[in-house]
């Protein structure tokens, strides 16, 4: 199943009603659930002066299926969508690989994607095979807390890469990390590294 990995840069968002509009996507415009984004956007205007990165914020849509792009890089500030990635959620999360996230939780040995927010930390070499480089993650909810000692932490994986896509139509899946291709990984670590808010909502 082809998708685009990525949404065009600069998609402004407006508040209509219930929902957060991204305009200028190519297609069909892209949909940000307000009730999703603003408790991300309060918190970033509460904590932004101690914050070590305040320039973006990012928002994991695990109301959509993996296949589809749905970690939106965030302009806080402008109010702009400044990227969109597809992101794998954990086995755990997804244990039939339906592509969609059912179950969360924070338990060590889950292999579940947790919600809440995060916030990114160093960035580090994994030895893990094909991990690459990778951003550490900071739970920051009750429904995260246990996030560092679990190890979960943004990172690259052959699963998201285009062939693997393109063979078995949706990507794999993560023990809890939010992985993605390494071209992808690259770009969302050199935004978010260094004290970064992640909101992962269901």
């Amino acid at each position: 199943m082809e998708r685009i990995l990525s949404v065009a840069v600069g998609l402004v968002l407006m508040l209509i009603g219930s929902q957060v509009i991204a305009t200028g996507a190519p297609g069909n415009a892209t949909e940000v659930p307000e009730e999703l984004l603003r408790p991300l956007l309060s918190q970033h205007q509460q904590d932004k002066h101690a914050l070590g990165n305040s320039r973006f914020i990012a928002l994991l849509n695990y109301r959509q299926p993996s296949w589809e792009p749905r970690f939106y890089i965030i302009d806080p500030e402008k109010r702009e969508i400044v990227a969109v990635y597809r992101v794998a959620h954990g086995k755990g999360s997804d244990p039939d690989h339906t592509g969609f996230a059912e179950m969360f939780g924070d338990g060590e040995g889950s292999h579940k994607s947790s919600v809440g927010l995060f916030r990114t930390g160093d960035v580090y070499m994994s030895e893990q095979d094909g991990h690459g480089m990778s951003l550490r993650l900071e739970g920051l909810s009750a429904t995260n807390a246990s996030a560092g000692d679990r190890n979960i932490v943004i990172h690259a994986n052959h699963y998201m890469e285009r062939q693997f896509l393109n063979t078995y139509g949706m990507p794999g899946r993560s023990h809890g990390c939010m992985v993605f291709s390494a071209s992808d990984r690259d770009e969302v670590i050199d935004r978010l590294a260094g004290g970064a808010l992640i909101y992962a909502a269901r």
